[in-house]
């Protein structure tokens, strides 16, 4: 009989996981776990960080798009103005996308630092379950894809 090999497909999100494979190792292959903690932590606020300054972005973009479709004393030719509301729920949708990824990076790296630290300050996070700055972000996009969404509708 032949020997079967296995292969085991991973999908995008598991090959692009940051937290899923150990930074430092020694040669005989043992993590450094106070490195590791490090990096974990560092990485955390990497993308803690990003999250804002990507809003900022966003929110300039948006500002832009809303001064060009509404800030203009002579209307816009119908298609130019139906071309920028529905690149303004595409930017939304984008945008979106970027904070459902980093907050899937953001809760890895807490897991993982809680995991190589259990006595760290992150035991005293509230339940990665609960977390308001995510639902709050995506519900501020979801209020301006519908806003783009409804202005395309009252446009056409």
């Amino acid at each position: 009989m032949k020997a079967e090999t296995q292969t085991s497909i991973q999908t995008p999100m598991q090959t692009q996981t940051p937290a899923s494979t150990p930074i430092n190792t020694s040669p005989g292959g043992e993590v450094d776990t106070a490195t590791e903690y490090s990096e974990t932590l560092t990485s955390l606020r990497h993308y803690s960080n990003l999250r804002f300054a990507i809003f900022s972005v966003f929110a300039a973009i948006t500002a832009a798009l809303l001064a060009a479709v509404y800030g203009r004393d002579t209307p816009l030719p119908g298609r130019v103005d139906i071309a920028l509301r529905l690149f303004g729920a595409l930017v939304t949708a984008s945008f979106w996308w970027i904070e459902f990824t980093l907050d899937g990076y953001i809760t890895a790296f807490a897991r993982k630092a809680a995991v190589l630290n259990p006595r760290s300050h992150l035991a005293d996070r509230p339940s990665l379950r609960r977390r308001g700055v995510p639902w709050a972000t995506m519900s501020l996009h979801v209020g301006t894809a519908a806003f783009w969404l409804l202005s395309i509708a009252w446009a056409v």
